[in-house]
């Protein structure tokens, strides 16, 4: 992870291995659709509620951009981030509101999950679980104080995703195991 400070951010190194996906970014001017402003992202350091660092547009009123783009044959889903308002002062930053706040997929435009308009003013775990074997492109702004970190994501085959069990559900389905084991063991 580069240094904190108003740095350009480099996907690779924050993501880790990109082995089975692209990783592009990009800040957009007014329309995501229509203009790039900049190829880059900007990341700082603390200062975005209670993130221990952030990525953001790095100009007022425009958005950012990350996109996923798994390789041929695979499917990536977007499982969950987290936004934070800058400047906080003990985790709790102004009043900053995500316009547009949203899930695009890859080369059709189809919006999967929108969470816009959205007030920010505290760390906020956001969990669109969406998926697209074309890719998935996050795009959030048009105010820059408004950092990410904490995105997670999956990449594997299409149709085959892996649901896990809940704990609880897990503890509960074991107890009931461990019940019929016991009753067997009076007869």
């Amino acid at each position: 992870i580069p240094a904190p400070g108003n740095t350009n951010f480099s996907p690779v190194t924050t993501f880790g291995s990109t082995a089975a996906i692209g990783i592009t970014t990009r800040t957009f001017n007014n329309d995501p659709t229509l203009t790039t402003f900049s190829d880059l992202i900007r990341y700082w350091g603390p200062g975005y509620s209670s993130l221990s660092a952030a990525v953001y547009s790095g100009t007022d009123f425009h958005g950012a951009e990350i996109t996923l783009t798994p390789l041929t044959g695979l499917a990536v889903t977007l499982q969950s981030f987290q936004l934070g308002s800058y400047a906080a002062s003990q985790g709790v930053g102004p009043d900053r509101t995500a316009s547009i706040l949203r899930v695009v997929e890859v080369g059709t435009g189809a919006v999967l999950w929108n969470g816009a308009p959205l007030v920010i003013n505290s760390t906020k775990t956001l969990a669109p679980n969406v998926s697209s074997a074309r890719g998935l492109s996050l795009q959030w702004g048009f105010d820059w104080n408004i950092g990410l970190n904490n995105l997670t994501f999956d990449v594997g085959t299409p149709g085959n995703t892996v649901v896990p069990v809940p704990p609880a559900l897990a503890l509960f389905l074991g107890g009931l195991g461990f019940m019929g084991w016991a009753s067997r063991k009076r007869v």
